[in-house]
């Protein structure tokens, strides 16, 4: 774990001036614990693309461009707000 003065750092955060705000977004939202939890439970039991993953997604406000994949591998950009 970082020491607390790391994390403090603005050269450590220096990226966020380049994000587009779906990469903003993302950097936040995985940072919630509540959307972890939900998110992994609903992928580890392949309902992503059920009726529970979009009332999942409608609750967090996002739209999935594409099929769900593993855990890890989907890219911030993958992610759009729905409209």
């Amino acid at each position: 774990m970082p020491r607390y003065a790391e994390w403090r750092s603005r050269s450590a955060y220096d990226y966020i001036d380049t994000l587009t705000p779906a990469e903003l977004a993302w950097e936040f939202l995985r940072r919630n614990e509540t959307y972890r939890e939900e998110y992994f439970r609903l992928s580890a039991a392949g309902q992503l693309d059920t009726e529970a993953g979009r009332a999942f997604a409608a609750r967090w406000g996002l739209c999935f461009p594409r099929r769900p994949e593993p855990p890890g591998t989907r890219a911030a950009g993958d992610l759009v707000t729905c409209r």
